[in-house]
């Protein structure tokens, strides 16, 4: 198994925002833009945002 990469996720559930966020020091970032794709099936209501920025 291959890490690709890190990152945070922020959830508030009573704005049922999700907001992808960071890296890993160590691997770097992961594809923040798959990573929501995923979470856009899991929580259709949501608003889901991402940002590269941040730790």
């Amino acid at each position: 198994m291959k890490c690709v990469g890190g990152g945070r996720i922020m959830h508030e559930p009573q704005k049922k925002s999700l907001f992808v966020y960071g890296y890993s020091q160590r691997y770097g970032p992961a594809k923040h833009e798959q990573t929501v794709n995923l979470l856009q099936k899991k929580y259709p209501e949501y608003k889901i945002t991402y940002s590269y920025e941040g730790y």
